[in-house]
């Protein structure tokens, strides 16, 4: 057998290298975060940094036995400045396929936070979404700001084989539908001896596509192959005949064709299937199509010039007790995606639909599902196809999005994921989340909207450290400080030269207290601004300012935590220092005031800001095993 592996083979080996990679980021965390006067004394002998506790007793492997095993987590104040990130950690590359059973979307949250996944369910306040990794997770629909399909992709199909299908007629539905077997859903479609097969045709062929399913392959006569599927091109010529995908006696995949095409691989790999569902994706380009049984590329064969027409399912020979069946299809056109990810003109009221034709639809999202999205425009309820869609962009919520449920204290890290090998131009996911806790398999987190998640090792590419201790989600919306229209900005319209909120505390965490927030465009006056910086002179004359104020106590400003005005794309994350008695259990307010250029003038800096919280760093470790010491 010769197959083409996409991702790493084998339990037992990804487990011992995950557990290596856990040593690595863990010691790495203790040593980035240890004063750098310490780390050569540290260095001259085994164990821990001294912790002040009975753990300095701890030795060299035993250590980091602990460390790995995710019993034990020390990490000290960092030396690092304030505004300074923490050093980052590379995992190396690990191929990563994006599978799903029904369309693909990606999310993006309006704190920043970005990933792929399918929609479950749309309701009027939660949205279920269910990740490439299988985990399913609730985000309030207000934190949602975009939602988009892989770049280049527009739904062609999407059959989800349930009872009220429409891709299928009433004796289909009635043979064919099982609802013992599926992978989401009640029901999938049962492809037996007894069945005349299914078959998919497009209106018209696609020079580009993505076909994908799922299947699960039942064999009690190992004397008689399972069935097979026909990938048919646009025109009925010998040298176009259709590729087939065949699933043999012995539970074992291949891929040929019924002509004479000429195979890229001269072979002709196998690939043995266990017991369970399986995933199939068809990347078919005007180059080459290429056939994916769950993370293995089986095959890489030429694309005939008519294009794709339609896909096939055959069942098994006459009187054969095997069978086969087949869940989530979908048929999606590619495109060439552009290099424009320009985000529409919104409204504070309105969403904006974005068609594959580039026109925009505006109104109010009222539903969404695997077929249509429900947008209310002057008074009328309309069904607009996914089909014709490329992005849903939502309007901001007029009330605050906030955390949801009680912090918990851990390592609070920007973590980005594996890219996906068959969807290069769709970015991978991003997350800013807390670390509560580490295994040889995954980290557990904690998101402030979405609460606990587990990210699994094989996922995880890089990871930024910002500080140990707490992070509390004020407000996570874009506001737009200043008096001026602004059409390069996320939020045009501006909110005015002041702003206020508030941030509830069911309790003062320990350690220092930060107000942080992300900000763009906001003119810079930090000591080491440039002496040729627009206006740097007015700025530390006291004018134009962004003045911070919490529980009605100024903090300091904006402008003298930057070192250069940030841009739209590439916004800072600064923080200013709360003295901690200033803070009080339960509600805290905080207030951005803006001076204007002059005096009696009507001159405000203009930028942009959001993701607001309240940060307690902590000089803390704690033990997996007893969580009571978390907080």
């Amino acid at each position: 057998m010769q197959t083409d592996a996409l991702a790493a083979t084998g339990k037992d080996r990804f487990l011992t290298y995950a557990d290596r990679i856990i040593r690595l980021l863990l010691v790495l965390l203790v040593l980035l975060a240890m004063p750098s006067t310490d780390r050569a004394a540290e260095s001259q002998q085994p164990g821990p940094p001294s912790t002040g506790t009975s753990n300095t007793a701890m030795q060299g492997a035993e250590f980091l036995e602990d460390l790995a095993k995710g019993r034990f987590w020390f990490v000290p104040n960092s030396p690092n400045p304030p505004n300074s990130p923490g050093s980052r950690i590379e995992l190396p590359r690990r191929p990563h396929v994006s599978h799903s059973h029904r369309p693909l979307r990606q999310v993006l949250l309006i704190g920043g936070d970005r990933f792929v996944g399918e929609c479950l369910d749309w309701g009027t306040s939660f949205a279920h979404f269910q990740r490439t990794t299988g985990q399913k997770i609730l985000i309030p629909i207000s934190a949602i700001s975009a939602i988009s399909n892989p770049p280049g992709e527009i739904d062609v199909v999407a059959e989800s084989f349930e009872l009220d299908s429409s891709g299928l007629t009433a004796e289909l539905r009635e043979k064919m539908l099982d609802q013992t077997q599926a992978t989401t859903g009640k029901s999938s479609l049962r492809i037996d001896s007894a069945c005349p097969g299914y078959r998919q045709t497009l209106e018209s062929p696609l020079e580009s596509a993505r076909i994908e399913f799922s299947f699960q392959v039942f064999n009690n006569d190992p004397g008689s192959r399972c069935g097979e599927w026909q990938i048919e091109w646009g025109d009925a010529e010998p040298m176009n005949s259709p590729l087939v995908v065949r699933i043999h006696a012995d539970r074992s995949v291949s891929v040929s064709d019924l002509g004479q095409l000429t195979a890229i691989n001269a072979t002709q790999p196998t690939l043995p299937l266990s017991a369970g569902w399986h995933s199939l994706i068809a990347l078919i380009e005007p180059e080459r199509t290429r056939i994916i049984v769950d993370e293995t590329l089986l095959s890489t064969r030429q694309t005939p010039k008519s294009g794709l027409k339609g896909i096939r399912f055959l069942p098994p020979p006459p009187d054969s007790p095997n069978r086969i069946w087949i869940d989530g299809l979908q048929i999606r056109k590619l495109l060439i995606p552009t290099e424009d990810e320009r985000t529409p003109v919104t409204f504070r009221d309105q969403d904006v639909l974005v068609t594959e034709t580039g026109d925009e639809l505006f109104g109010r999202m009222r539903g969404f599902t695997e077929t249509a999205v429900t947008l209310e425009a002057i008074g009328k309820m309309r069904s607009i196809p996914l089909k014709r869609l490329t992005a849903m962009h939502r309007s901001q919520t007029t009330k605050p999005v906030s955390q949801q449920g009680i912090p918990k204290s851990g390592v609070v890290a920007r973590i980005e994921m594996q890219p996906f090998v068959d969807r290069p131009a769709l970015q991978p996911d991003i997350w800013t989340v807390t670390i509560l806790v580490v295994d040889a398999k995954q980290l557990t987190v904690q998101h402030p909207l979405i609460g606990e998640m587990k990210f699994p090792w094989s996922e995880v590419s890089r990871i930024d450290p910002l500080f140990f201790g707490q992070t509390v989600l004020a407000d996570a919306r874009r506001f737009h400080l200043g008096d001026s229209i602004r059409a390069d900005f996320d939020q045009q319209l501006p909110n005015g030269t002041t702003l206020a909120g508030t941030c509830d505390l069911v309790t003062i965490p320990t350690g220092q207290p930060w107000f942080s927030l992300d900000v763009a465009e906001i003119e810079a006056a930090g000591p080491d601004a440039p002496p040729g910086s627009p206006f740097l002179a007015e700025l530390r004359a006291g004018n134009l300012l962004t003045q911070v104020f919490i529980n009605e106590q100024r903090i300091g400003n904006l402008n003298e935590q930057l070192r250069f005005r940030p841009s739209l794309q590439n916004p800072d994350r600064i923080r200013l220092a709360i003295p901690r008695t200033i803070l009080r259990q339960g509600k805290n307010t905080f207030e951005l005031r803006q001076l204007p250029l002059k005096k009696e003038g009507r001159e405000f800096d203009e930028g942009e800001i959001g993701n607001i919280r309240f940060d307690f760093e902590q000089d803390k470790k704690w033990l997996n095993d007893k969580p009571s010491a978390r907080e």
